[in-house]
């Protein structure tokens, strides 16, 4: 037998917030009602949607149930990051009280609150398994049934890697808008180039242990004129939801244009894009910000304005038939306050930051960062720079998520 839950779980790739602890992203239990009407079960927990597929199974069911047969009835739930999805097959016997049209035929009942609850009729599992996956294919899309799953998992859950809650793709996203270019303080007239590298480790535990890992690549280069600066950001990404792992990259252009010494505005377009065969998400996302920096300097003192705003979408991926899109669209602003102090050649100050979003609802769409950050000054002929770059960060929500970051950056 290949369960219609195996072709399920592999469209699905669901989530919703879990009202308790769970250890893994996926676990479950299934039962098998045996000729004699007693009923076996078996649970499982794994990190991997693949192998939570697996075990739904011919060859996991008879290694797991030794009686079991493709014509006995199962039922059982399955936790895919949190979303319960049951299902229930009613294998057809002569005794079955089927009517009309669906006489003597098997049925599997497949219900996800608030977004599926669909019965299906066959001859046999293997006939139920291709309606489901049949079914699914046919109602994929931005408006289909998948499409309201991945919206539930971004409202509903803070696990989810493309969006809705400060340690996923579209978060990022917004992050490297709001501070891309920071390290470049001024220009003086002739054109000047700077390259950049660093790390950044983020941290958070609510439920599940949610891990990141970025390398921020960057370039910029200063015209001639002193007044505007070419900013091109290459992060890349790891994400480490438990032992379930997500790998995303970005690229983004913004221009800072310096109005004076005070002021500075910076537009930015990006595009990014993540792929997590064990969390079972893919999605592209687009944007646009315009982000204002306004510095006031008294003594040794600075004291930091910044406001951002900006808009981002998802764009739709068909992978083996089927049409995956989160359909997202959202506004995101920033609204910070900083304060630093400047001594010797070195740069040290918080910053307090209030990001939310509007639009398609998130389930973290408010969130609020204080940073810790010290940095060396360096002056060139073009440029007045840092270097070196540490931070520390702290970012809550809410809904009690608390995420860390530490990060390094390096400038030449």
């Amino acid at each position: 037998m290949k369960s219609a839950l195996l072709t399920i779980t592999a469209a699905i790739f669901a989530v919703l917030l879990p009202t308790t602890s769970i250890a893994n992203m996926f676990d479950g239990t299934v039962y098998v009602i045996n000729d004699d009407g007693t009923t076996n079960q078996h649970s499982f927990s794994f990190n991997s949607i693949q192998d939570a597929i697996d075990t739904f199974s011919d060859t996991y069911l008879e290694e797991n149930f030794p009686t079991y047969d493709v014509n006995d009835s199962a039922y059982g739930t399955v936790n895919l990051r949190g979303l319960t999805a049951t299902f229930s097959y009613n294998m057809a016997t002569t005794s079955n009280n089927n009517d009309g049209a669906t006489a003597g035929l098997s049925s599997l009942t497949l219900v996800i609150p608030g977004v599926v609850d669909e019965v299906f009729y066959g001859s046999s599992k293997n006939d139920l398994d291709d309606q489901v996956k049949e079914w699914f294919k046919g109602n994929g899309g931005e408006t289909g049934v998948l499409t309201q799953i991945y919206q539930a998992m971004v409202s509903q859950t803070p696990y989810d890697p493309i969006a809705g809650n400060p340690n996923s793709l579209m978060a990022d996203m917004i992050n490297l808008a709001y501070t891309t270019g920071e390290s470049i303080n001024e220009t003086t007239i002739g054109s000047g180039n700077l390259f950049g590298i660093g790390g950044q480790y983020d941290y958070s535990d609510h439920y599940n242990t949610i891990q990141s890992l970025a390398v921020p690549l960057s370039y910029a280069h200063s015209f001639a004129s002193g007044k505007r600066i070419l900013l091109i950001d290459m992060p890349l990404y790891f994400y480490y939801y438990d032992k379930s792992t997500s790998y995303s990259g970005e690229i983004s252009v913004g221009l800072k244009n310096i109005i004076n010494r005070y002021w500075s505005l910076t537009p930015s377009i990006a595009v990014g894009g993540l792929g997590s065969v064990d969390m079972g998400s893919v999605s592209l996302v687009y944007s646009g910000f315009l982000n204002s920096t306004l510095n006031l300097p008294k003594n040794n003192w600075v004291f930091s304005l910044y406001n951002m705003a900006g808009y981002l979408k998802t764009g739709e991926i068909t992978l083996d038939d089927y049409n995956i899109a989160y359909d997202l669209n959202n506004w995101a602003f920033n609204n910070g306050v900083g304060l630093h102090y400047r001594f010797n050649h070195m740069t040290t100050g918080l910053r307090y930051t209030y990001t939310n979003t509007e639009g398609d609802p998130w389930y973290d769409n408010h969130y609020q960062t204080i940073d810790i950050d010290l940095a060396n000054n360096k002056q060139t002929d073009t440029l007045n720079y840092s270097p070196i770059t540490l931070k520390l960060s702290y970012t809550f929500t809410n809904n009690g998520e608390k995420m860390y970051s530490a990060g390094i950056k390096y400038l030449f």
